[in-house]
Parts: structure tokens; sequence; C-alpha cells
């Protein structure tokens, strides 16, 4: 992956494009904004929203900047943000909160992530698979809990 991000960068450095706006971090201005949070609120805590990019402001960057600072998780989007954030070596827990098929979390090899349950459907097969290994689920609020305590009392 590293030899692919080098060549992009070459390449890149060829090309006359520039975009017509570009979004800077400040990683001191972030850092700031962080511990302002946590003196306001300090039996809290941050939980850094990254998904779709990080609303623009990059994905990565934001989560290398945040990864060693005490937090709850990040929350992404998809299994691929996940993916890449690990790729890139941030280390702390994940939060996926698009829908990511059984499938797909159950050949998930990445550690500390934990997958959203996002429909009633998606609890029934999510609880019919054969899992090869634990995974950590967090049911949205829009699964009813009564429906899912039903449904745990049934498989049993």
């Amino acid at each position: 992956m590293r030899l692919i991000d080098a060549i992009r960068k070459i390449r890149k450095s060829f090309s006359d494009y520039r975009p017509s706006i570009e979004v800077l971090i400040s990683r001191t201005n972030l850092l700031h904004n962080l511990n302002e949070y946590k003196k306001h609120y300090p039996h809290f805590l941050f939980v850094p929203v990254l998904k779709s990019n990080a609303y623009g402001h990059s994905l990565v960057e934001v989560a290398q900047i945040l990864d060693k600072e005490e937090k709850a998780f990040f929350v992404v989007d998809s299994l691929y943000e996940a993916m890449i954030l690990r790729n890139k070596g941030v280390k702390s827990p994940l939060l996926i909160i698009g829908y990511t098929s059984p499938n797909n979390i159950n050949t998930c090899k990445l550690s500390r992530v934990m997958f959203t349950v996002t429909s009633w459907d998606n609890t029934i097969k999510i609880f019919k698979s054969n899992f090869k290994n634990i995974k950590y689920f967090h049911v949205s609020a829009y699964v009813s809990r009564t429906k899912y305590l039903a449904f745990k009392q049934k498989i049993r």
C-alpha cells in the first residue's frame, strides 16, 4: 500500500491541477477544540465522527491527529473507511454506522471494530450467521429493543 501511495504522490507532483477550494487542517486548533470540550464536559468521552471523509476534512489526517487522544471510539460510515484507517495505522476502536452485510461482518479481520445493527431484518441475518470470531454490535435506536429481546428468547 505504501508503494501505491508513493506512486500517487509522485504522479500528483507532475500535475498542474489545483482544486479551487482547499481545506486545511490545523493540528493545534483541532487539539485545542478537543481539549475545550473535555474541559467543559469532563465526565464524558469524546466520539469523533469521521464518516464521509470527516465531512471533507480528510478521514486519515483527522484520525491520525486524534488517535492518541482520550476518546471512546471513532465513528465511520463504512467497512471501507474502517479498512482505510487500519491500513494507515489508526489503532482506536471504530464504530461503523452504515450497513455492513453479514458476510462482510463474518469475514472482517479488523480488530476493535463495532458494527451497527440498522434494521430488524439485518438483526435476524446477523444472529443466524455463524461468526468465525467474536464480533461487537451497536443496536441502533431504530431497532426496537422489545423485538430484539423477543427474538433473543426465540433463538435460545
